[in-house]
């Protein structure tokens, strides 16, 4: 998963909602402190017997947004009791058909499981109130951080790690058929972590879903269901939903990320295209990347990028960050060899056969290969990212769950045959060998026999391996007999 560097300033410690950001209208509150729309809720009160409101942490169009204790958690001493709470607003709640769209969005998006998307739980209703539950995060949104003018410090390689978060989020949700429909800065959230989360998917297009009748969802709402700096064409002349107009919004707000300036001044698509608006060029970035940018901003969408892995393939394809992972995983390799000589000098282990640096990738069976889905692809350059940093700082094997071995054999889980991760196994195991005698030395020999095992059922014919344990087992077999004859 790709992540950022979160501000370094004070960080806002709330989930922002979409309806927070300066392209909707904020709600304003009453004489009690919270919106007109919400008098029969108030700090301290309970939905559903189970979730607490603490605090009122967002408001808008599609009504307020309360940080809430799940008590249920509570009794389950989970370490996460806190979920954010999407109340709707009484003109909203009252609309039948619009519930069952939004019930059916909220549906979808509880199936979108991906690290660069927010977790949706539930869609309900107590008495009156109609609400969402959703993972309750902490950081602030793209909105805020570009108003503060954060991202300028950042690099061009960060920002474009930024875009690529957003689009991999994107990229699967279209693979699951969701559309997200407002694609805008109030609705990316970069948590302290440095995480990037895409909220409310599908929540505006529910707003302008076709019934069965080919009605369109309460058209009167139609403003509230788009964000005009951020919406297509289609989508301002109320054409069907189609994936290449998130898009167009995906395209505004990388060009935002980049620049710090909207493509278009913030004029609605329809009227950049009356006048004829042409988006200026970006200092810093390649030809390919500015035509890859310019290929996703098209006015017309027969002539907009076709999908998402397309559009990042276009602007991430020959990036300076793309070029810094290659080095990264040069430098990683070139450590593994130096820990195993290093290794090898210094306890003897004449039996290492380190696999060279330049090495190329073994050949794979000619058998056709299954294409691969964008998520999977997505998952696999993660992995290829994250691999040779393991290997760096000396986790090849160890500890479980996050080292370089289990990196590459997730990889071949996903393609069998992939030639890059078939090598990083093997580095992977050989230099295991170095690492399992040190700890033999230095009297680890539990420690020893774990990487040995782990190792082995990645290459079970590995000589070395199975000679040391055989030693292992010698020793253990001694230590048995040795404990046995004791008085």
């Amino acid at each position: 998963m790709d992540k950022i560097k979160p501000p370094s300033d004070t960080i806002l410690r709330d989930h922002r909602a979409p309806s927070q950001a300066a392209d909707e209208t904020v709600m304003k509150p009453s004489r009690n402190g919270l919106p007109q729309v919400q008098q029969g809720l108030q700090v301290g009160s309970v939905l559903k017997q189970r979730f607490v409101l603490e605090s009122v942490i967002g408001a808008g169009g599609m009504g307020v947004i309360f940080k809430a204790r799940d008590q249920l958690k509570e009794e389950m001493r989970d370490r996460k009791i806190h979920v954010a709470i999407k109340v709707l607003n009484d003109q909203l709640k009252g609309n039948t058909d619009l519930l069952m769209a939004l019930q059916r969005e909220a549906r979808k998006s509880q199936e979108l499981a991906h690290p660069n998307i927010i977790n949706v739980y539930d869609f309900d209703k107590d008495g009156n109130h109609v609400f969402m539950t959703m993972e309750y995060l902490q950081g602030m949104t793209l909105d805020r951080l570009l108003k503060n003018n954060e991202l300028g410090k950042r690099s061009l390689d960060q920002r474009w790690k930024l875009v690529r978060a957003i689009g991999r989020g994107l990229a699967y949700a279209h693979e699951k058929k969701v559309i997200h429909y407002d694609i805008k800065p109030g609705n990316i959230f970069i948590c302290d972590d440095g995480s990037v989360k895409v909220l409310d998917f599908g929540i505006a297009k529910a707003m302008r879903t076709p019934l069965e009748d080919d009605r369109t969802v309460f058209d009167e709402f139609s403003p509230d269901a788009l964000t005009p700096p951020y919406a297509s064409c289609e989508m301002l002349t109320l054409e069907t939903p189609d994936y290449r107009d998130d898009i167009y919004a995906l395209a505004c707000v990388a060009y935002e990320v980049l620049s710090g300036r909207h493509p278009f001044n913030r004029l609605p698509a329809t009227h950049a295209r009356a006048r004829h608006l042409t988006p200026k060029s970006i200092p810093g970035l390649s030809s390919r990347q500015w035509k890859g940018l310019c290929h996703g901003l098209m006015f017309e969408r027969r002539r907009r990028t076709k999908s998402v892995d397309d559009f990042l393939k276009e602007t991430l394809g020959t990036s300076s960050g793309q070029r810094l992972k290659r080095l990264v995983s040069i430098a990683g390799a070139i450590l593994a060899a130096a820990i195993i000589a290093w290794a090898g000098r210094e306890y003897g282990t004449a039996t290492i056969d380190p696999v060279p640096k330049q090495e190329p990738p073994p050949q794979v069976a000619t058998t056709a290969r299954r294409p691969l889905s964008a998520a999977e692809k997505n998952t696999i350059a993660d992995l290829l990212e994250i691999a040779p940093l393991h290997f760096a700082l000396g986790r090849v094997a160890d500890p479980p769950g996050s080292n370089a071995l289990d990196a590459y054999q997730r990889i071949l889980a996903i393609d069998p045959q992939h030639p890059q991760a078939i090598l990083g196994v093997k580095q992977s195991v050989h230099a295991c060998e170095p690492l399992a005698r040190k700890k033999l030395v230095e009297n680890q020999p539990e420690a020893a026999r774990k990487l040995v095992q782990t190792c082995l059922q990645a290459m079970p014919d590995h000589a070395g391996l199975l000679e040391l344990k055989s030693r292992l087992d010698q020793l253990q077999q001694s230590e048995a007999s040795n404990a046995s004859e004791a008085p």
